[in-house]
């Protein structure tokens, strides 16, 4: 949720830098420049927005987020340089240093500078520091719906679930049966026995993806913390009606 918050805020940032990027080409269209720095000024004035509103929509949306997360970045420290180069202080001819002199409107495009930096450094660390561990039993180690649901792949071990059985699950949520494929899952449901015992995956997630695969898993499931075969702690889906 922290993550789509930030990313509207840079969607916002981006269509403003769009507008300010077509008025300065509104400016210079009444003065005759060679097509090469024309392209340039293209290229300088809308690379950036661009790229800044397709890598919040990729966040907003969870899809390829990763991507969308460095688009931004990129985008942000690109917004950055431009806005930073125009603020700094110059030098004139004797070597003294020239005063600055800030108007309203450089306050204001320095505060977006430095808030838009502060959104995406935290929404990379967010995206680039796996904190937690999530076993998978069943279509969360499915690649059609690691990417639909985190927006990437998932590298993960083999371990497993020991005490726990999977049994048969009814998917009736039409969203949930459009990512996996798949009209009947299983479920870990908990025996108690050390003879049961079930095969997965333990990957290693953000806390931003651990919520999205709550948002993927149904009502019937209910996260836990366990004790995996290899020693290893992490959160599985099990059977809400039995938890040990």
């Amino acid at each position: 949720m922290t993550s789509r918050l930030l990313a509207t805020w840079l969607l916002l940032v981006g269509f403003i830098w769009l507008l300010i990027a077509v008025w300065v080409l509104i400016v210079m269209s009444g003065i005759s420049t060679p097509a090469v720095a024309v392209f340039l000024l293209l290229i300088t004035y809308f690379a950036g927005p661009v790229a800044l509103v397709v890598g919040s929509v990729f966040v907003i949306t969870q899809r390829y987020s990763r991507i969308g997360v460095l688009l931004a970045f990129l985008a942000c420290a690109w917004l950055t340089w431009m806005i930073g180069s125009d603020l700094w202080p110059r030098v004139p001819e004797n070597d003294a240093v020239a005063p600055m002199q800030y108007d309203w409107l450089s306050v204001a495009l320095a505060l977006i500078v430095v808030t838009s930096d502060a959104a995406v450094i935290t929404m990379w660390r967010a995206h680039q520091t796996p904190t937690e561990f999530l076993f998978s039993y069943g279509t969360l180690q499915l690649e059609g719906v690691q990417m639909a649901t985190f927006g990437r792949l998932l590298t993960g071990t083999s371990d497993a679930l020991l005490k726990f059985e999977q049994v048969p699950l009814k998917i009736e949520d039409q969203a949930v049966i459009a990512v996996s494929g798949k009209a009947e899952h299983t479920i870990a449901k908990f025996t108690g026995r050390a003879s049961d015992i079930i095969s997965g995956t333990v990957f290693g997630l953000t806390p931003d993806e651990i919520q999205k695969a709550d948002q993927y898993e149904v009502d019937a499931c209910k996260r836990i913390a366990v004790i995996l075969q290899s020693g290893v702690r992490a959160w599985v889906y099990v059977d809400a009606q039995y938890i040990p």
